[in-house]
């Protein structure tokens, strides 16, 4: 019997999970960030898109697992770049947030992609 973690099915689940999230958390009213380091919500970005980057890539290697390393690190990078760029637009129109901030996007972008050299890496090591 396969275990759920090795089925690609549960890894794009997953992500729905993460882009479900990512949603919510973008509906929400901005407040302010209780730190007050400058620029933390450009590591909070990157941070949550390099998780959904992860997630991605695992669910593509399960899916086809024949991919390239280097397709799926430009899969990754596109998807969080049209993900980032559709969720700063979708903050617009949320109360007290900003949204089409550049930097996040950049943050986002660089997040997904830093997640897809990650695995690719990774993955070449575990193969030698």
């Amino acid at each position: 019997m396969m275990k759920p973690l090795n089925r690609a099915g549960t890894w794009w689940v997953m992500l729905l999970c993460w882009a479900t999230l990512l949603f919510y958390f973008s509906s929400q009213p901005g407040s302010g960030h209780p730190l007050s380091i400058p620029h933390f919500d450009k590591v909070q970005h990157f941070g949550y898109f390099f998780v959904g980057g992860l997630v991605l890539q695992r669910a593509l290697g399960l899916f086809r697992p024949a991919l390239k390393p280097g397709l799926c690190i430009v899969i990754g990078a596109i998807v969080a770049a049209l993900v980032g760029a559709s969720d700063e637009y979708h903050q617009t129109f949320t109360p007290g947030r900003s949204g089409n901030d550049p930097w996040d996007w950049l943050a986002d972008t660089l997040g997904g992609t830093a997640a897809g050299l990650f695995f690719a890496r990774w993955f070449s090591s575990k193969a030698r």
